[in-house]
């Protein structure tokens, strides 16, 4: 489905922010080959290869950076910050994903965070005789639900009297 037409315009980082949670949905790059339909579909991350494996962590590792503003302050200026630190637009913006986008990436998280076999095919140590792609898919959905389910909503940002100026 096409993405609605009727989406507030974004500044350059949420253009960004979208485009990498676009790549997520990509056939033939994050899916294996699918209908244009069926790539916002739950079942559209169960099927998986290597190669989709390695783009599916790079898209979620730049997801993850690009969604990550509070690592990069320093001790200081976030201590500092408190209550008038600014919200993560980035973050919003990849939280608000227009309907198809969003919706289809937090149950792509779930899927794949819920459905992974560590142990493999049943066969103790088979990590040490296996290859395995979809560990660090696993690691870094981990890490991207998380950092997706923690915004600062500009409601909360307000209640909190970061609009008021103090």
């Amino acid at each position: 489905p096409a993405l609605p037409a009727e989406a507030p315009p974004l500044n350059l980082g949420g253009c960004l922010v979208l485009a990498l949670v676009r790549s997520l949905f990509v056939p033939g790059f994050t899916l294996l080959a699918c209908e244009e339909e069926q790539r916002f579909s739950p079942a559209a991350w169960d099927a998986s290869s290597a190669a989709t494996d390695e783009a599916r962590e790079a898209a979620m590792r730049a997801l993850l950076v690009s969604c990550s503003a509070s690592l990069f302050l320093s001790p200081q200026q976030l201590a500092g910050a408190g209550s008038a630190a600014a919200p993560n637009r980035a973050l919003l913006a990849a939280v608000n994903a227009p309907p198809p986008l969003g919706k289809a990436l937090f149950r792509a998280l779930l899927s794949v965070i819920f459905s992974y076999d560590p142990v493999g095919y049943g066969i103790p140590y088979a990590h040490s005789l296996l290859p395995d792609s979809h560990r660090g898919v696993v690691h870094a959905a981990s890490q991207l639900l998380m950092v997706l389910l923690s915004p600062r909503t500009p409601a909360a940002f307000a209640r909190e009297g970061g609009g008021e100026g103090g």
